[in-house]
């Protein structure tokens, strides 16, 4: 059974609350690039974040690790150039709650099988 969840889109864009998991969304036909800001800092008693981007055939367009002794231990902002043929396919974003540009649909499942567009 299909399922998605939508969060709330806005200008500034998509603030989501992701599982350990991350999420799958769709990057639009057309899209050429896009970012990601990662909002979760480490917490206690957890030494470090790692985040990464993955691409429709699976490999890791983007990973960045930070830690508490990183000075300030601030969040990375992902930019991604969409590859040809990689627009209008799914991405998985994985290691924390991230706000996502605004030029990507509100939809995200924690499954690729899982996913579908509510709008078609």
């Amino acid at each position: 059974m299909p399922e998605v969840i939508r969060f709330r889109p806005s200008e500034a864009g998509t603030s989501v609350r992701a599982p350990t998991l991350g999420y799958w969304s769709y990057v639009t036909e057309g899209v050429n690039e896009f970012w990601i800001d990662f909002t979760d800092r480490p917490r206690a008693g957890e030494y470090a974040k790692r985040v990464s981007v993955w691409n429709p055939d699976g490999e890791r367009a983007w990973d960045h690790s930070y830690s508490l002794e990183d000075d300030p231990p601030t969040p990375p902002r992902a930019t991604l150039s969409v590859a040809e043929g990689m627009d209008g396919r799914l991405w998985r974003v994985t290691g924390g709650d991230f706000v996502i540009d605004p030029k990507i649909p509100p939809y995200f499942s924690v499954s690729r099988a899982k996913w579908f567009n509510p709008e078609k």
